[in-house]
């Protein structure tokens, strides 16, 4: 397993290139907003298998919900129960899994350099404990939105 932190530095180029290598992405998060990343998520959807954006405290950029509306791999979580807060990215690569775990939201603020922040980024290989667990977390959230329907 290998370790490195991201900060308002580097965390939009590597999440950039992630989104670009990966074969497969997952993704949950509090909060989203326009920003580099998220247009190259719209721009490779089709890598997008379980993505869950929060809604709570009217943070999420409505124009951001309605660029993901078409791919049905993206849910919202609704603005009601207790507050969805996380910021976790899962990325299935060639022979490994990489994870951004942190206190970056997608959001401008995060990526664009305006915030401080700070996230790990974890890589190893697909056999990993941890990375079953983020797996089973983002997809719990996927799968409790659409158990509301």
């Amino acid at each position: 397993m290998k370790l490195e932190l991201l900060t308002d530095k580097n965390a939009s180029q590597t999440l950039i290139r992630l989104v670009r290598t990966c074969k497969q992405m997952d993704v949950a998060v509090a909060w989203a907003g326009k920003n580099q990343v998220v247009e190259v998520m719209i721009e490779h959807h089709k890598k997008l298998r379980h993505v869950v954006i929060g809604t709570h405290m009217y943070q999420t950029d409505p124009a951001v919900l309605r660029s993901f509306m078409p791919f049905s791999a993206v849910r919202c979580m609704p603005p009601d129960g207790q507050l969805f807060h996380p910021k976790v990215y899962l990325f299935k690569l060639d022979n490994a899994f990489a994870a951004v775990i942190g206190s970056h939201n997608l959001t401008e603020g995060a990526f664009g350099a305006r915030n401080i922040e700070a996230s790990v980024l974890i890589q190893c290989d697909p056999s990993d404990d941890a990375l079953r667990s983020i797996d089973g977390f983002i997809q719990a959230s996927f799968g409790r939105l659409l158990r509301k329907r």
